[in-house]
């Protein structure tokens, strides 16, 4: 396993996104930490590849149609 940043850029705060992320991450066995930033939030985890791709696929799948649009921008390692 190896710790990854995805940066999502966009009105994602004062929404519920934290308690969003946290969940889905638990669910999946992902620890890590998201960090408010100006234009978003960075999320910081340690996983491997395959649940690095689940994981940004299950943030699109059940993101909520009411909340803001983000975009993620990508993986750094």
């Amino acid at each position: 396993m190896k710790t990854s940043i995805l940066t999502i850029r966009g009105l994602v705060q004062g929404v519920g996104f934290r308690p969003f992320i946290y969940r889905i991450a638990s669910e999946m066995g992902i620890r890590g930490e998201v960090d408010n930033r100006n234009n978003g939030v960075s999320i910081r985890a340690v996983l491997t590849p395959e649940q690095r791709e689940l994981f940004i696929s299950r943030i699109r799948q059940e993101y909520p149609e009411r909340w803001p649009r983000f975009i993620a921008s990508g993986w750094k390692k």
